[in-house]
């Protein structure tokens, strides 16, 4: 992964969280899970801090158009990363912004139409981080589990992500999963809750 699309991630970032008034402790902290993470990036510290030049750019800039500078840097990224991490992309900054209308807004509209999100997965994606139950988004509350799973099927690929919201640990392949940030569930991987019994992908899809 180039600096130069990295840049262009955090630039997104920063002015969704300008737009959303996402608090800045809480952006910084899935900032940080988002690139050690995906990107296997440990020190964070120089993106944190242009995350923060750039908020304080959007936020001084009267004259900004949010929606131009949505297209402008998805225009430059398109082509530069793969199909499914463009749709990963926007429901990742859905996530960020954690608001209950995302759906509504019309900056993840202009992402949705530049990365082809067509409008099912969208609305699936605002369904998914919006916590309402639909046809690919489920609730879950499995035994051995304090809190809940959320999972959302990403048809045709059949990528399957999903979010625990629990103050008791839950291990991905032996990994504590991250509070607050969705991961894929692979076709190989197990879940499991603190009494040890496992999850498996073929028992969320069937």
């Amino acid at each position: 992964m180039t600096d130069i699309i990295l840049s262009s991630f955090i630039s997104l970032f920063a002015l969704f969280g300008k737009e959303e008034q996402v608090d800045e402790t809480r952006a910084k902290n899935m900032l940080v899970s988002y690139l050690r993470h995906h990107f296997g990036i440990r020190n964070t510290s120089t993106y944190l801090d242009l995350y923060s030049d750039l908020r304080i750019a959007y936020e001084m800039n009267d004259s900004l158009d949010p929606k131009s500078v949505v297209a402008s840097i998805c225009d430059n990224l398109h082509g530069k990363i793969r199909t499914n991490e463009e749709s990963m992309l926007l429901l990742r900054i859905m996530e960020f912004c954690g608001g209950k209308d995302s759906k509504l807004h019309p900056m993840f509209k202009t992402m949705a139409e530049k990365f082809n999100v067509t409008a099912r997965q969208f609305s699936d994606f605002a369904d998914f981080v919006s916590d309402r139950p639909s046809e690919h988004v489920l609730l879950l509350q499995p035994e051995g589990f304090d809190g809940t799973l959320k999972t959302l099927m990403i048809p045709p690929a059949g990528t399957l992500v999903f979010t625990y919201d629990g103050s008791d640990q839950v291990l991905l392949n032996d990994v504590p999963v991250l509070p607050g940030a969705y991961q894929v569930w692979l076709q190989s991987s197990v879940l499991k809750g603190k009494n040890g019994k496992p999850l498996y992908y073929s028992t969320i899809m069937s």
